[in-house]
């Protein structure tokens, strides 16, 4: 066997080691995905089974790579994958104490392991199509456009003072694909009370990537939104969207503010308000904030859509209070739709996304 057969078996080992780390990584937050985006199977059976041999087959590759020998250049790379590996074992660590704020420790890593392993979709197929919609994963030209590096231009993903530990900044998505004279619609979307624009930006990317809309996800000042006085957070939230219409054209007919639980709450309390640039609202396991009891018709935009989404068995917020809601709206001439989720808690719920972004607008629909 000649050097350079053996140059090349060395190269198809490093290949197929690397290949096999990713692949497992994907499976293992495949997984982690269901388990957050359902998190009432956590306990089920298939779902453990699932999550066992996706942690062990991680385990096994990840011994393997750190074994292997790498060729200079692809230190980072190395690195990179046993780094996010990492954080995906500590996320099924947290998962297994089984303690609320031990899961959410956990979903903010498992943001944190998104955040490294996304730049990787640029150069890995599979990766690209992880943070796909399934009905998107197999247009290859959609993923090749994804991929195409555009000088100058300030697409993908970026953080604005909005580093996990930090209030008040926010983060956005502007799709690679999309040039900056297109219009295009903007989705806001606000985290839940104690959360980061950081990590809930991750509950909307793979509809954004997919479907081809801009997306704004901002941190409260303080640990929530402020419901009493609005116009702290608003302000910042309005600031935001200039400094995204400066980069890239926003279609200011189609607009939505939506959020989860205080984020929902504010969503309504913002989204109504004639003086914001919203044209449409969602709200998941919020309520009706207090101050828009009255519907005052010279402050408040009664001509603005309301969706709301509300699981039966929510602890926090009883399914009885989206009822009063929609009452409250349509006694002010506004138009509600609204979705409740047999057996849900108060727990985001993220598979109406495409009935939302489908009543938002018609075109994002796949």
């Amino acid at each position: 066997m000649n050097a350079e057969q053996k140059m090349s078996d060395s190269e198809k080992k490093i290949f197929d080691t690397v290949g096999n780390v990713l692949a497992s990584l994907l499976n293992v937050m495949q997984v982690l995905e269901h388990g957050t985006f359902l998190k009432r199977l956590l306990d089920s059976p298939e779902f453990k089974k699932n999550f066992e041999v996706s942690r062990r087959g991680l385990e096994e590759s990840c011994k393997n790579l750190i074994k292997i020998s790498v060729p200079k250049e692809l230190d980072i790379l190395k690195a990179e994958l046993l780094g996010i590996s990492t954080l995906c074992f500590k996320v099924i660590g947290n998962f297994q104490e089984k303690e609320l704020q031990s899961s959410q420790e956990g979903l903010s890593l498992y943001c944190r392991a998104q955040e490294k392993l996304y730049p990787l979709s640029k150069v890995f197929q599979p990766v690209s199509q992880f943070f796909l919609e399934r009905e998107k994963q197999t247009d290859f030209e959609h993923i090749r456009e994804l991929a195409m590096d555009t000088p100058g231009e300030n697409r993908g993903i970026q953080n604005h003072n909005n580093q996990p530990g930090t209030r008040g900044g926010f983060s956005c998505y502007i799709p690679e694909n999309k040039n900056r004279e297109t219009p295009l619609p903007l989705v806001v979307a606000l985290h839940g009370s104690s959360g980061h624009g950081a990590d809930f930006i991750w509950n909307w990317l793979k509809e954004a990537r997919s479907r081809g809309f801009m997306l704004l996800s901002p941190t409260s000042g303080e640990q929530t939104w402020s419901l009493e006085s609005a116009q702290e957070d608003l302000s910042k939230i309005l600031k935001a969207i200039d400094n995204l219409s400066e980069r890239s054209a926003i279609n200011l007919e189609k607009i939505l503010i939506t959020g989860m639980s205080d984020g929902a709450t504010f969503s309504m309390l913002a989204g109504l308000k004639k003086s914001t640039p919203f044209t449409h609202i969602a709200a998941f396991s919020g309520i009706m904030p207090a101050s828009l009891g009255q519907m005052n018709a010279e402050k408040y935009a009664t001509d603005r859509p309301v969706f709301l989404v509300h699981g039966t068995k929510d602890n926090i917020f009883p399914v009885e209070t989206a009822f009063l809601t929609k009452t409250e709206l349509e006694a002010a001439e506004v138009e509600v739709t609204l979705t409740t989720k047999k057996g849900l808690g108060h727990t985001y719920a993220r598979d109406e996304h495409d009935s939302l972004l489908n009543w938002f607008d018609p075109k994002l629909a796949l």
